[in-house]
């Protein structure tokens, strides 16, 4: 096993629909994403990373995730 640990930030325009803003969406999140890393066999990888929310800004009335979970397989051929 493998921990690790990562701040990510994402920021995000409003939407646009035939030029025009798309209002409540859009914002500014910064993340705190601890996760783990298992060696499945040599050559793959399976991991999993929940995402934290440290800080949002969202633009007008906008509905947030309280977490976020990340699964996957990495595989080097």
């Amino acid at each position: 096993w493998t921990a690790s640990l990562q701040a990510n930030l994402r920021y995000a325009p409003h939407d646009e629909f035939k030029g025009e803003e798309v209002p409540s969406t859009g914002g500014t999140w910064i993340y705190l994403t601890p996760g783990i890393k298992t060696q499945a066999s040599p050559n793959t990888a399976l991991y999993a990373h929940i995402q934290f929310p440290l800080y949002q800004r969202v633009n007008d009335a906008n509905i947030v995730p309280r977490y976020g979970l990340i699964v996957g397989v990495s595989h080097a051929f």
